[in-house]
């Protein structure tokens, strides 16, 4: 009906103008093919079977009205899972179907991670007269509050996606006031950017994508020849870890018979729990000035994380600890002279990792320096270990 159409094209509208770096085109012998992100790529094409074609007139007009501020945008990292797009809003508020809010000059389009973006979202779509729901000829991105009833919803129409081994991307859309543009241009980096439109009460949830990134062809029977030959085949993956259990299923790394739960791991658990900046003072807060004093002249006012109460792990007691023991710790992604990064995480020791990835085969949420932490311990457990991959993160592992 009408209410669909509108929603349609306001999720083929926002999905095309984030998806800029990926093209659709037909080569010279007349197939279509596309260039850039394969995720992106299937985006792209529901747009143009909605009418947006890269050269087309449709999409022409839309990006003609709603140019993308290339210093403000936020880039997808693997451990961001997200990225964003900043569009201007003309005058009259609108962006295809959707009416933005008074004052509106700028508006990000942010795609991600549903596990990721979805707890961020505040806000749904509403109609003319500002009940939530849709209506009239515009969905109004409005500060209608989304109840934990949709927000149930929508993480339970997630899980389903996953549970057919489908890549989900949620889509929210934030409108953003001439205030909120000097906000971000004062940021100093892309996640400080990211943080101003995480944190905003405007945050709309607009769209839930499922998107098959079917297994190749060829593929269960090879995984079926390295089990018979005695070879142990793990997956790595950034999907989240119901997508990575159906995939694994599917293809035969996780066999019959097995439990895919045992199985099947995030790839958190390889990383130290790391105190937040402010634990000490959280801390403070908990506990008597006496007990303090005590506890701070035993730690010489140096943090670490077994002096701060920890939140409970999943019930995999293997990991269950963050005392750091007198292990291996020559782990290093990085090369040496260059030292870590800042924002990648830190390891649990070699024999812990090694102990966790004698029973997991399937790991979910991965970044590249995860793949090589895992890669590093079955070498240093003595596995003689082959890595295979078709993108630029598989290739440090």
């Amino acid at each position: 009906g009408p209410m669909s159409a509108r929603l349609a094209q306001a999720h083929l509208a926002c999905g095309f103008l984030n998806c800029y770096g990926t093209k659709l085109a037909k080569d010279h012998a007349g197939k279509w093919k596309t260039t850039g992100n394969m995720t992106e790529a299937a985006i792209k094409v529901a747009a143009a079977k909605g009418g947006l074609w890269d050269d087309g007139v449709g999409a022409e007009d839309l990006c003609a009205r709603h140019p993308r501020s290339a210093d403000l945008e936020v880039p997808f990292t693997s451990a961001r899972k997200m990225m964003a797009t900043i569009h201007t809003v003309p005058a009259d508020g609108r962006l295809s179907t959707l009416q933005m809010p008074d004052r509106t000059s700028l508006v990000a389009i942010v795609k991600g991670a549903p596990d990721r973006l979805l707890p961020r979202v505040r806000t749904v779509l509403a109609n003319p007269g500002g009940e939530p729901g849709v209506g009239g000829s515009s969905l109004m991105v409005s500060a209608a509050e989304m109840t934990e009833a949709e927000r149930a919803l929508i993480d339970r129409r997630n899980g389903e996606l996953a549970s057919r081994a489908l890549r989900s991307l949620l889509v929210a859309v934030c409108p953003l006031s001439d205030e909120d543009e000097q906000t971000l241009r004062n940021c100093g980096d892309a996640d400080a950017r990211l943080g101003v439109v995480l944190n905003s009460p405007r945050l709309c949830f607009l769209s839930l994508w499922g998107i098959f990134d079917p297994p190749r062809a060829a593929v269960p029977g090879c995984v079926q020849e390295c089990h018979e030959a005695g070879i142990r085949v793990v997956m790595i993956t950034g999907d989240q870890r119901p997508t990575a259990m159906a995939i694994a299923q599917m293809v035969g790394i996780i066999e019959p018979g097995r439990d895919p739960l045992e199985r099947t791991a995030a790839c958190k658990e390889l990383h130290e729990i790391v105190p937040p900046a402010n634990a000490w003072a959280k801390v403070r807060r908990m506990i008597s000035a006496k007990a303090f004093n005590l506890l701070t002249a035993a730690t010489k006012d140096e943090p670490t994380c077994r002096d701060i109460p920890q939140p409970t792990r999943a019930p995999r007691a293997r990991t269950d600890t963050c005392v750091r023991e007198k292990l291996s710790t020559n782990l290093s992604v990085h090369d040496t002279s260059a030292g870590g990064e800042s924002h990648e995480p830190r390891y649990l020791p070699v024999e812990k990792i090694a102990e966790l990835a004698a029973e997991v085969n399937v790991w979910a949420r991965a970044q590249p320096t995860d793949k090589v932490a895992l890669v590093d311990a079955l070498i240093h457990e003595g596995h003689i270990t082959a890595m295979t991959g078709d993108g630029v993160n598989d290739a440090p592992a």
